[in-house]
């Protein structure tokens, strides 16, 4: 039996036993809605149209509309081939051509089970054929020829799609959406870009900012950010962005792994990008058993003799008259099996108690407050004039790089159409590369520049604050500013079962070692030595070596 397109003949003699179908429509791409192949324009109407003049009835629609991704078509088409399965009484399915149902030998496959095994008929409206289970020779090479034309049209767009991604990648284009922080813009001159999105990109910049610290899991920075901004981000949302390559400069494609230089501005630099992955890895290197226990020192001290983490132990004593009383201790973990006796330990009250006087110390003298904030101000005008010298500099040569890159892709994107000076993929690759690498380090020394400029006056005098007014916000403080305030001053806390010993971080060691600024901690070091010199006689970059305190319990 022949299956062509039924004649309005036998169409009349059929009326009376009306069929029932669903339609199956679908466009993988914006530009083939453009292009003929519109759902609501040709695909629908069309098939509506051939199903009331050969008396089928249409029971379902199903279409997929825009997308180039491969999950969302194959659900929508599985989601069909189950639908016609379970309601028998469907017996039809419409499509416009072979290529809008499969375009490979498995759908194929699965399109002959349901003529076969399912009974049903599968008309193809543009192809001018139906087939069902009684189909011809002729009809079933047809089809098969469909296939594979389809299959071979499929993969030629694969191979088009992926010689256009590389192009992009090696442009330093973002080929596919911006990730959160950035955002996707069209310019006045038609192309296409990517731009940080103001909020969003400050958003990313706490996230990065505030993990650094090292105070934060990502799920309790999650929490924050939720809180303070209103984002609804879940700990994998947070994970995502702090280990992102595109915020410093770099596209990852993850097909191959590889990582191509971006031609768009960063969201922060390397070396805070650098130290959260150091941090992050850390967490998934350790055992974190304290995760819950809500504690000041979690994970910031360790056993001075065994090396091992002293982590939270939380008690509670129940008096006679039912009162409650909370304890938390901080325990060695004894994990080397270094301690035969009795664990160190020691409990969060006498920490506090310890930290607290730390911080009165390092209060410092109200006339040397005002001393330091005027050699702030007379500096400023110099500052500003090696500022304003370095920053102009650095942005001319940005400017030449970029003019360069533009020229480079111009010349390649000529050789390409036969024109030009006949540069290679290989030439463009390789002067490409070296452009990016030059604009990155000159955008990461504009950023460490603009990093000095505040901090200079901005940073210094908030550490000049924080000494004056650490113990009182140290007193009412939740647990996570405690632990921020204690990481921005110390590091190498220890416990060896009597003393606290740490060490102090630069600028703050620096400023207690200096003549006429050692008053402020008010103690003797453990090893007495000669003093260090003036940090403002040291070349830039250097400060002097580092020294540990104690506080003993007594003192």
């Amino acid at each position: 039996m022949s299956k062509t397109i039924l004649t309005a003949e036998q169409s009349e003699k059929t009326k009376s036993t009306k069929r029932k179908a669903a339609i199956f429509a679908r466009v993988s791409t914006a530009r083939q809605e453009k292009e003929g192949l519109s759902l609501s324009e040709i695909q629908l109407p069309r098939a509506k149209k051939y199903a009331e003049e050969n008396n089928l009835e249409v029971a379902e629609v199903f279409s997929v509309s825009e997308t180039g991704g491969q999950y969302k078509i194959r659900k929508k088409f599985h989601e069909m081939v189950e639908h016609v399965k379970k309601h028998k009484d469907i017996t039809d399915i419409i499509v416009f051509r072979v290529d809008r149902i499969t375009r490979n030998f498995h759908d194929a496959v699965i399109i002959d089970d349901l003529r076969l095994k399912n009974g049903k008929r599968i008309h193809f409206i543009d192809d001018h054929f139906v087939l069902d289970k009684d189909s011809k020779r002729n009809e079933l090479l047809q089809w098969d020829m469909k296939v594979l034309i389809a299959r071979q049209y499929l993969e030629g767009i694969k191979e088009d799609g992926q010689n256009s991604k590389m192009a992009k990648l090696k442009a330093g284009q973002l080929p596919w959406n911006a990730p959160y922080g950035y955002k996707n813009v069209t310019l006045a001159n038609g192309d296409r870009s990517v731009i940080l999105d103001g909020h969003k990109s400050h958003i990313a910049r706490e996230a990065y900012r505030r993990y650094a610290t090292g105070t934060y899991s990502v799920q309790s920075l999650a929490k924050e950010l939720n809180k303070e901004f209103g984002t609804n981000f879940h700990k994998n949302n947070v994970y995502r962005i702090l280990t992102n390559k595109f915020n410093i400069g770099l596209i990852v494609d993850k097909q191959t792994g590889k990582e191509y230089p971006h031609i768009y501005e960063t969201l922060i630099d390397r070396e805070t990008f650098d130290r959260v992955q150091d941090i992050l890895e850390g967490h998934s290197t350790k055992r974190q058993r304290y995760y819950g226990v809500e504690a000041t020192y979690r994970a910031m001290m360790t056993c001075s003799e065994c090396g091992c983490t002293l982590t939270p132990d939380p008690k509670k004593k129940v008096q006679k008259n039912g009162n409650i009383h909370r304890y938390l201790y901080y325990r060695c973990t004894n994990g080397k099996g270094q301690h035969t006796g009795c664990v160190h330990s020691i409990s969060e009250t006498k920490l506090d108690a310890i930290m607290l006087d730390l911080l009165e110390q390092l209060r410092p003298p109200k006339e040397r407050m005002a001393v330091l904030k005027k050699e702030l101000v007379a500096k400023h005008a110099e500052k500003n004039e090696f500022y304003d010298k370095r920053r102009a500099e650095l942005a001319t040569r940005k400017q030449r790089i970029k003019e360069r890159q533009r020229a480079l892709f111009d010349t390649f994107m000529d050789s390409k159409a036969g024109g030009g000076l006949g540069i290679t993929q290989e030439d463009y690759d390789e002067n490409n590369i070296r452009y990016a690498e030059e604009l990155a380090e000159i955008e990461k020394r504009q950023r460490q520049l603009d990093e000095v400029d505040q901090s200079y006056y901005v940073t210094v005098s908030y550490l000049l604050n924080l000494f004056e007014h650490a113990a009182d916000i140290f007193k009412v403080a939740k647990v996570n500013e405690k632990r921020q305030i204690l990481s921005l001053l110390l590091s190498n806390l220890q416990f060896d079962g009597e003393n606290v010993h740490y060490t102090l971080k630069e600028p703050f060691e620096g400023l207690f070692l200096c003549p006429g600024r050692s008053i402020w901690l008010g103690m003797r070091d453990s090893n007495p030595r000669m003093l260090g010199p003036e940090p403002s006689a040291l070349p830039l970059g250097e400060s002097p070596t580092h020294f540990n305190y104690i506080i003993l319990f007594g003192s």
